[in-house]
């Protein structure tokens, strides 16, 4: 893995300045909220070196999930999902990226997820559409209730249908990937990097 020292010269992976960028952010608006205290100069807003390990940890957590970064925030696919046409009900069992996911969320609390259910393009576009709100809140419940009781605040759903796919519909396989839940995370503000221009909706 790459040096993520903040002197280091080398690329760094692609989310790393955003989780910098989230760490910065939330510093100084804990600062800006104080009444009696002036807004931090941009010297005292520099993240310290625990903050940069901090980064740096959640930079290789989000790694492990294959998270990619998007205008809406980090995505992850939950690629180990069976899901069968026309079906909501998912079989997580001991499900490793769901486990991840929640032990993340678990772990920090500044982190927020997008949950978004999607569909192959047989059938009806408002059937899909249903389908796929009802894939996502599958996800949601498995998060929010035990063992991992994540604030249910914190985890927004939608749904997509057929829209966006990622994959041909013309075979097996292809409408196979199209069923998909994919995981937005964003911080409390909706946004990953608080200086992205970007909305995560």
């Amino acid at each position: 893995m790459q040096s993520l020292h903040p002197n280091s010269g080398s690329m760094r992976w692609p989310i790393f300045a955003g989780v910098m960028g989230l760490t910065v952010s939330l510093a100084t608006l804990v600062s800006c909220n104080r009444h009696d205290e002036v807004p931090p100069t941009p010297e005292a807003s520099m993240p310290t070196e625990s903050a940069y390990s901090r980064a740096a940890q959640l930079e290789q957590q989000l790694k492990e999930l294959g998270a990619q970064q998007t205008d809406r925030g980090l995505v992850i696919v939950l690629t180990d999902l069976s899901i069968a046409p026309g079906q909501a009900h998912l079989e997580l069992g001991s499900n490793a990226q769901v486990d991840s996911v929640a032990g993340l969320l678990g772990e920090r609390s500044e982190l927020q997820v997008r949950v978004v259910g999607y569909t192959d393009s047989r059938g009806s576009m408002a059937v899909n559409q249903r389908l796929s709100l009802r894939r996502a809140q599958a996800i949601r419940d498995a998060l929010t209730a035990p063992p991992f009781n994540i604030d249910a605040q914190r985890v927004s759903v939608d749904g997509k249908g057929e829209a966006e796919p990622i994959a041909g519909n013309d075979t097996a396989e292809g409408r196979e990937k199209n069923r998909r839940v994919e995981l937005f995370v964003t911080d409390s503000t909706g946004r990953f990097s608080p200086s992205s221009q970007s909305d995560a909706t």
